[in-house]
């Protein structure tokens, strides 16, 4: 056995055992090292390759632990390090002592990959979350609030409209499984799944909560300490986050909690938060409740101190937010940006005698929701792979999906996300990366070592997809899946249109369409009415341009989110205002063939 010292895991150093004899070649420790830990490497330095590894030789240390090898090794004569070539004799090592020391070659350390559009994103958003005032005075009124927004957003939370993104149940699993919880709540027995000692709580809560109190503290003592039983979680009262350096404090919650994961063969531990409140005595009293406590959570993280975390994950947490006799629970990851979202109204914790009865049935429900995701985040925490430092994670900024079928996670099985995707004729900024639509969740991916199109949607026309996508030729993209993930949400997975050039781009704008595209989109009309299905949203955007045989530029649909049968389908309650829509076209009515047909007249219409 060999103990090996090494940095090329993570840069605090890791002490690597490897099965060897001292008449083994230095190559059988290179193979046993490369064999087992290639994957971690190369998430640390993605350019690293095999001939890059050096090593040494050195006295042997008696420490073992990495942290104070680590140190050992800052004193340590370079001269006394033998470097060892590949048919070198590893020679005689004790097994309890640290006799080697495996590195790589310099430039292999110091190439770096080139930045995804979502880590551009994610961190812009980091560097912006660090530079804003504090959260008491972001969340002072709505106009300190307005200001700060406009020089960018803090984080997306659907105010404005615009500014909504991703369901937070697409990163998370205990997000995706609260929501579904969330929306069978009619489903659950209180009696059979709330405890009579749970009851009991909730029913004390409702008394505290509609009491008066003189101040925040008054009410945090009271409340805070029944709030933390239901939910079975300790909350620090008022802990101080400061950054790496300096003694003034960056945030303070109201209450946080954390939980402590340590990465192998490093001693120090890592605070995760996993749940964090903010307290108001009344409702609109002492400024934004839920700006306040989205960036508290949102500086919190960001710090130096949680870099580590940050590199690992996308930093998941539970928010409440306490607000006189009402209560609010939220979810919140750091991905590309900062999305926090809310999974419940603001609950009233009281009620007439007439009603109050109901109110505490439905709030024992959540509770037990949240008392259960917590402990499931917790869990989630505890078992994150987590080496203790910096080394990023690609994955960590892009959905993680659940999934509701064992064989959706087989047909899926190869699919890695790869970056945000950006369409031909996509606005960019002046740096020149793309200007996302966070509002659209698309994302590039792949599949079977193709790449693919993955988006998520509230709802999609997945029969009209598939009979265009049959056609010969084909006009809609291959489908791959389409299929309901754990918490509601559609994912949708297809391949790309070569070119990714939509009739909506510059080369097409100011002039009619070819009459090659325009054939292709009346045939795919003609399909889907005859099948009995309709589009829905035939504009330029929806129509890309492909070549067919012989050259012609031929057109394909795509965005079928409100396809659908004929009759049974209908406009969203959202229908945007500002688009030119066709004649009885109305916000939640049905989709008519007549409307897909006016459509397509419109397109004739240089000014649509």
């Amino acid at each position: 056995m060999a103990l090996v010292f090494t940095r090329l895991i993570n840069p605090h150093g890791t002490v690597v055992p490897i099965d060897a004899k001292e008449t083994d070649t230095v190559r059988h420790i290179m193979d046993e090292f490369w064999s087992d830990h290639k994957k971690r490497v190369l998430k640390a330095w993605p350019n690293m390759v095999y001939a890059d590894l050096r090593l040494c030789r050195l006295e042997p240390f008696h420490a073992t632990h990495a942290e104070e090898v680590s140190k050992l090794l800052l004193d340590y004569d370079p001269r006394k390090k033998r470097p060892l070539g590949l048919s070198d004799i590893i020679g005689p090592c004790d097994p309890k002592l640290v006799t080697f020391e495996l590195t790589a070659h310099s430039w292999g350390l110091t190439l770096e990959v080139e930045k995804t559009i979502a880590e551009h994103l994610h961190d812009d958003m980091v560097a912006r979350i660090r530079a804003a005032p504090s959260p008491s005075q972001v969340a002072r009124n709505s106009q300190t609030y307005k200001v700060e927004h406009e020089k960018g957003a803090l984080f997306y939370n659907g105010r404005p409209f615009e500014q909504s993104a991703a369901p937070v149940s697409i990163y998370n699993s205990v997000f995706a499984h609260i929501k579904e919880k969330l929306e069978k709540l009619d489903d659950m027995d209180v009696r059979a799944e709330v405890t009579p000692r749970q009851l009991a709580g909730i029913a004390q809560l409702f008394r505290d909560a509609c009491a008066l109190y003189i101040d925040e503290k008054a009410r945090e003592q009271v409340v805070m300490s029944q709030i933390r039983k239901l939910l079975d979680i300790k909350f620090e009262f008022r802990s101080n986050i400061k950054t790496a350096g300096r003694s003034t404090k960056v945030t303070q919650p109201d209450g946080v909690h954390y939980v402590l994961i340590k990465a192998p063969g490093i001693q120090r531990e890592y605070k995760a938060i996993d749940a964090c409140f903010e307290l108001k005595n009344e409702l609109g009293v002492g400024g934004l409740p839920d700006v306040q406590l989205a960036v508290t959570y949102e500086k919190a993280i960001s710090q130096e101190e949680y870099t580590a975390i940050r590199a690992a994950s996308c930093c998941p947490a539970i928010l409440i937010n306490v607000c006189g006799p009402y209560i609010r629970f939220y979810g919140a990851v750091l991905a590309e940006v900062c999305i926090v979202q809310p999974f419940t109204d603001y609950i009233f914790l009281g009620g007439d005698p007439g009603d109050v009865e109901d109110r505490l049935v439905y709030a024992a429900k959540v509770f037990v929701i949240f008392r259960e995701g917590l402990a499931e985040l917790k869990k989630w925490y505890e078992e994150l792979p987590f080496y203790g430092v910096a080394v990023k994670v690609p994955q960590r900024v892009f959905p993680s999906p659940t999934y509701t079928a064992e064989a959706h996670r087989e047909l899926l099985s190869s699919l890695k996300f790869l970056d945000r995707f950006d369409s031909e004729g996509s606005l960019h900024t002046a740096s020149g990366r793309a200007a996302v639509n966070l509002r659209q969740s698309l994302f590039l991916a792949s599949l079977k070592e193709r790449e693919v199109l993955v988006k998520f949607c509230s709802r999609y026309g997945e029969k009209a997809h598939r009979v265009l996508a049959a056609h010969n030729p084909p006009l809609a993209p291959e489908l791959h899946a389409c299929f309901r993930l754990v918490g509601g949400t559609t994912m949708v997975v297809m391949g790309i249109v070569p070119g990714k050039v939509s009739a909506a781009s510059t080369q097409y704008t100011g002039s009619p369409l070819p009459h090659s595209m325009m054939r292709d989109v009346e045939t795919a009309l003609t399909v889907l009415h005859r099948e009995g299905l309709v589009h829905g949203d035939v504009r330029r955007p929806n129509i890309m341009a492909v070549t067919r045989g012989g050259g012609e530029t031929g057109a394909m649909l795509v965005d079928f989110d409100w396809a659908g049968e004929n009759g049974k389908v209908f406009y969203p309650m959202m229908l945007n205002p500002d688009v030119a829509w066709a004649q009885g076209v109305e916000t939640g009515q049905a989709i008519k063939p007549e409307h897909d047909w006016s459509m397509v007249r419109q397109l004739h219409d240089l000014r649509y």
